[in-house]
């Protein structure tokens, strides 16, 4: 990104502060001390979440896989045979996504301040 470019995306930011602080009747720095604090709430959040969507996934797999395991006991050819590994493999994928979603809500809480004038970048861009 060339230096005019990097300019003007900066002045829409700081255009975009005083017109949030004027809006709301505060000052731009309030404005920004709001949005890191903001950014440190949705990485708690996302951490908090984190444990609650792998209760879900194993709330919802358990029985299924426990069931598999009862009829592949009862009979060596049945279907489910195949079925627990499948589900095995999904709720897998699933935690290796729920990691990255992890590492995110990490690094909000670690630099809140990068999300927030991220934030505002893309507030600037219009996205």
């Amino acid at each position: 990104m060339d230096k005019e470019i990097q300019k003007q995306l900066l002045d829409k930011s700081s255009d975009f502060i005083n017109q949030a602080a004027q809006v709301l009747g505060a000052t731009a720095q309030h404005v920004y001390d709001v949005l890191v604090r903001q950014q440190l709430v949705e990485g708690i959040s996302t951490l908090v979440g984190i444990p609650l969507m792998i209760l879900l996934c194993w709330i919802i797999l358990k029985p299924f896989v426990v069931f598999g395991y009862k009829k592949t006991q009862e009979d060596s050819y049945s279907a489910w045979e195949m079925l627990t590994p499948l589900i095995s493999i999904v709720g897998g994928l699933i935690i290796f996504g729920l990691t990255f979603w992890m590492m995110d809500g990490l690094a909000h809480i670690i630099n809140p301040e990068y999300y927030a004038i991220k934030f505002i970048f893309e507030m600037a861009k219009g996205n």
